[in-house]
């Protein structure tokens, strides 16, 4: 298939046409494009890590999921309707960023984790290096219960942090 016909298929959109709002505490988004409303949208983040600014919106439709629309970079919306997106995806997908790495010990073929994220203090066990992925400029980790937590930037952590990380990894 041409890749012309594999994006239309996609159905993207651009995000100037596209208004997200939500009530507070609800699942679902409702959105506006281009003048038509669609509500009880859930956006999914198809590739959270790799672009995590690549979205599908869809619905539940007679017994299964339909993909409405598809936006290429959720950073393009307009500030009231990312902030609307991002605080749902916030709540679906839970990738907090390690701001300190606190303690970093081992433990058989496990490291145990002890940092501060975004999201507060957390404690976790990554099993070897094999779920220690080093994707560019930033560390991916994945705990034994398939959580997943990320480094941005390793080396703008602060000494000890580094420190934990070098020794270890």
């Amino acid at each position: 298939m041409p890749i012309d016909d594999f994006l239309r298929e996609l159905n993207l959109v651009d995000e100037s046409v596209v208004k997200v709002s939500r009530e507070p505490e609800s699942a679902f988004l409702t959105l506006i494009v281009n003048g038509k409303r669609y509500e009880e949208v859930t956006p999914r983040l198809p590739f959270p890590l790799t672009n995590p600014d690549f979205v599908i919106f869809s619905r539940f439709l007679g017994g299964e999921w339909v993909d409405l629309f598809m936006i290429r970079d959720k950073k393009k919306l307009d500030p009231g309707s990312l902030s609307s997106l991002n605080s749902l995806l916030s709540e679906l997908y839970f990738i907090p960023v390690i701001k300190k790495v606190k303690n970093l010990s081992t433990t058989g073929d496990e490291f145990v984790w002890d940092v501060i994220t975004d999201r507060g203090a957390r404690k976790f066990s990554t099993r070897g290096r094999r779920n220690i992925i080093n994707d560019r400029d930033r560390l991916i980790l994945i705990d034994v219960d398939n959580n997943v937590y990320v480094i941005n930037d390793p080396r703008s952590l602060d000494k000890e942090s580094r420190s934990f990380i070098e020794r270890f990894l």
